[in-house]
């Protein structure tokens, strides 16, 4: 991966203006932000029926397994 010199100098900075730890989340904070903001849009779209399907859809199948495993 190259580096600019930009991109570089911005790195650096961060990691010398601040500690360890409190760099690295200045620098992970947008991409937390992001993944938060994709998880709970997700979880939004799932319904109890949904559940309720996948558990049925399961369970059926565990049945199965365990009367075949017999």
């Amino acid at each position: 991966m190259m580096r600019d010199g930009r991109s570089f100098s911005v790195r650096h900075t961060l990691l010398r203006m601040a500690e360890p730890g409190e760099a690295l989340n200045a620098v992970l904070d947008g991409a937390f932000a992001e993944a938060e903001a994709l998880l709970l849009d997700r979880f939004g779209a799932i319904t109890i029926a949904d559940l309720s399907a996948e558990f049925s859809r399961r369970h059926v199948a565990h049945k199965e397994r365990n009367r075949n495993a017999s």
